[in-house]
């Protein structure tokens, strides 16, 4: 893991400065462009035009171009003006030539001019830039500030000294324009202008740098000219295309500011996989080193917050598709149920479903073809027949949870909410509990601090944890895995009386136990292994409901206790080794019983069926009837049998609780259980022991 200091910063969106830096193929360009201009470009005003797309990297020539300008033996002066800064002012011009005086401070030779060319500005600003080009502008200054109101005549012979001035000097000026094509358009004719009529100086070179075709159509809009294109031939005496990145260069430039995300963290990625998504949907996407810069800043953003939580090549295509194609991006945040896989492979939409759905939110085939190489590997379910993409990824759903990819619905919101959603684990929680698996008691200290912490959906995060623990079992010790059953078996009832089930489809803890048992058993190959490890849990814990579960599960194995039976191989432990478990299970039953626990025991009605059936003595009855004399006793024990379920009518649907009092028949008579609770003072009991008694006589009614 990095260091804060060692931690990548994001990139500002800026260009390079020196050649050294190049890995786009701009430094031979640049230094092409600077030898013409010392070697080869005349003594009157030259004009170069540098055109590309914004973020193609004209900033960073325009700097490789002043490095070796500066590099020559008989450098120029080098003057930058950015018009963009001043966009929106009407002074634009009179800004022009205050940097260009102001650029000109620091060099030898230039005092006289500077001079002349802060008159000049002066006068510039109380005359129709018309009077001086000649071309109509709707720029006409209203103000004079106190200076002498000069005729077009006086422009004209201060413009004059200035060329006479440059004329003579020996060393030549090198202006910069940048961003024109972010001005507007009246600004962007006002620099065309400013260059081919009002500082049109002997000795004085121009780089324009800008988008072609922005200016181009700006100019018309603008009616300055009818065609644009034309108009800036007449001016640009040497246009220049920015050249197209060397092949590999932007792929190389993009996979460098990866590395510096990635640092020296130790990620799992799939090369396979990397490749197709990346080949066939983000490297196309990038055009422009600015594209580059972005989703790199992005993905920096994201998995700064997410490191732990998130597969690294789904955030990169999930920011691909946030930074490129927002309304993909947003579709998808907002209906996860049409995207993520719930552990099948049939998916809820038809394959002309999602072809409309790129054709309703991706303009242009091209991009149609990268959006659905992404998608398609993002889910796997997501289809539309036209593509053989989803035959190359064949993970198992399983994985998908464990590998952290964005197809499970749990991982899901980690992307989109780009942090842990509330009530969730993050992976290096887990890792830190886990780690202390190995020690039984220290397990289940971190497991009740998470059972008082509210996790998602009404449980608690021991719930979470347990419910994460088998993505890790292939990366535990067998020391973890014991220390993490005998943990599960001292601490079990406890932490499913806090996370109790809520139906059939929501077992609640019972359920995250069974499941982290049985992948702990099936991780030991030897029977004998099992059932010692079975044996020393049962007698080490606090959990008879937990044992009583996990031994009934077994005999299901066997066909018992309402199970269809396993195939003998198949099966964890034989017959007569789960008679040994089911001894020590209802000695530790017993045992509970004389340490006077057992009434507050979760699912007490459970472990007293598996304790009457797995025991030939009367010991269950005795105890029932020992420990229900007190009234409190008596109701706390009818409130264990107390079920809910599910109804459902024409009108209404909803829960209810419901109580089968031939549930009781083995420990009482029910026709004395009755009049004893018929004699009880309902105005003593709390609400709770009333409402049991409302059950049971509802129930006793309904049995009839």
């Amino acid at each position: 893991m990095a260091t804060n200091s060692d931690e990548p910063r994001l990139l500002p969106d800026s260009s390079l400065e020196k050649p050294e830096e190049d890995q786009l193929g701009y430094d031979e360009f640049a230094k092409d462009i600077a030898d013409s201009i010392t070697s080869e470009v005349p003594g009157e005003e030259f004009i170069i035009g540098i055109y590309g797309p914004w973020g193609s990297g004209k900033s960073t020539a325009l700097n490789f171009i002043e490095y070796y300008l500066e590099q020559s033996q008989e450098s120029p002066a080098v003057i930058r003006f950015n018009p963009w800064w001043f966009s929106g002012q009407a002074d634009l011009l009179e800004r022009f030539f205050a940097q260009l005086e102001s650029g000109l401070k620091h060099e030898d030779g230039f005092d006289k001019v500077r001079t002349q060319l802060s008159n000049f500005s002066s006068a510039l600003s109380t005359v129709p830039l018309s009077a001086v080009t000649g071309v109509p502008s709707q720029r006409v200054l209203q103000y004079l500030a106190q200076r002498l109101d000069p005729t077009p005549s006086d422009v004209e012979e201060l413009k004059q000294d200035i060329s006479d001035t440059l004329e003579k000097t020996d060393r030549r000026i090198v202006v910069f324009l940048d961003d024109i094509d972010r001005l507007t358009e009246d600004e962007m004719a006002q620099m065309f202008r400013l260059v081919k009529s009002v500082a049109d100086f002997p000795n004085v070179t121009y780089i324009l740098a800008f988008d072609h075709e922005v200016v181009t159509n700006a100019l018309e809009r603008e009616e300055v000219v009818q065609d644009g294109e034309e108009y800036l031939d007449k001016i640009i005496q040497l246009p220049q295309h920015l050249p197209v990145p060397e092949e590999g260069s932007l792929d190389q430039f993009f996979i460098d500011r990866l590395l510096q995300i990635i640092g020296d963290r130790e990620l799992e990625i799939d090369e396979h996989h990397w490749q197709n998504v990346y080949g066939d949907g983000i490297l196309p996407t990038l055009n422009t080193p600015r594209d580059a810069v972005r989703l790199s800043n992005s993905i920096r953003s994201s998995f700064k917050k997410l490191e732990d939580e998130v597969n690294f090549i789904d955030l990169v295509g999930v920011e691909t598709l946030r930074i490129f194609y927002i309304d993909v991006y947003e579709y998808i945040r907002e209906h996860p149920e049409e995207f993520t896989n719930k552990g099948r492979t049939r998916r809820l939409r038809d394959e002309d479903d999602y072809t409309e759905f790129l054709e309703e939110n991706v303009s242009g085939d091209i991009d149609r073809e990268r959006v659905e190489a992404i998608l398609t590997y993002l889910f796997p379910r997501f289809d539309t027949g036209s593509s053989p993409m989803g035959s190359r990824y064949s993970e198992d759903y399983n994985t998908f949870r464990k590998r952290k990819r964005i197809c499970h619905p749990e991982i899901f919101p980690f992307y989109f909410r780009q942090t842990v959603p509330r009530g969730e684990l993050t992976t290096t929680e887990i890792e830190s509990v886990l780690s202390v698996s190995e020690d039984s008691e220290a397990f289940v200290e971190e497991l009740k601090r998470l059972s008082t912490e509210e996790g998602k959906n009404g449980r608690s995060k021991a719930n979470r944890l347990l419910n994460r623990f088998t993505d890790y079992t292939d990366e535990l010790s067998e020391e973890q895995f014991e220390g993490a059953m005998k943990a599960l078996f001292l601490i079990g009832d406890e932490l499913c009386a806090v996370d109790p089930s809520k139906s059939i489809m929501d077992g609640g803890t019972r359920n995250r136990i069974n499941s982290i048992v049985w992948s702990i058993l099936r991780e030991m190959e030897d029977r004998e292994e099992r059932l010692s490890l079975l044996k020393q849990s049962v007698q080490v814990g606090n959990s008879p409901y937990v044992s009583s579960l996990i031994t009934g599960i077994l005999y299901q194995e066997h066909g018992e206790m309402g199970g269809e039976g396993v195939d003998e191989e198949e099966r964890l432990l034989n017959y007569d080794q789960l008679e040994e478990l089911t001894s020590v299970v209802v000695k530790k039953i017993e045992e509970t019983d004389e340490e006077g626990d057992l009434l507050e025991t979760p699912n007490l009605d459970v472990v007293l069926a598996r304790w009457m059936e797995w025991s030939d003595s009367e010991k269950p009855v005795k105890w029932v009837q020992q420990n229900t004399q007190e009234t409190d006793d008596l109701l706390l024990f009818l409130n264990q049998y107390v079920s809910e379920g599910r109804y459902a009518s024409m009108a209404e649907s909803g829960k209810q609780q419901f109580f089968d009092p031939q549930r009781l028949e083995p420990f009482f008579e029910l026709s004395e259980l009755e009049d004893r609770l018929d004699e009880l003072d309902k105005e003593e009991l709390e609400d709770w022991q009333q409402h049991t008694i409302e059950l049971f006589n509802r129930g006793k009614r309904n049995a009839g």
